[in-house]
């Protein structure tokens, strides 16, 4: 069933429900959605891992 849903589909998913989280402040919601769908992607093989890497790095330095 799950090889069925676009792995960005999957993602988006993912980006709106941890932006439900009220435990964090906005930014934080947003950084951790685009964590989400990165490390999504990622293991689907949808990017590859030096992407996901920055998109780490950036956000960490970010937030």
């Amino acid at each position: 069933m799950w090889r069925k849903i676009p792995p960005f589909v999957v993602a988006l998913v993912v980006f709106i429900l941890t932006l439900q989280v009220t435990m964090f402040d906005l930014p934080q919601r947003i950084a951790l959605g685009i964590l989400g769908i990165a490390v999504i992607l990622w293991v689907t093989e949808v990017i590859p891992l030096y992407v996901t890497s920055f998109i780490i790095l950036l956000l960490t330095t970010t937030v």
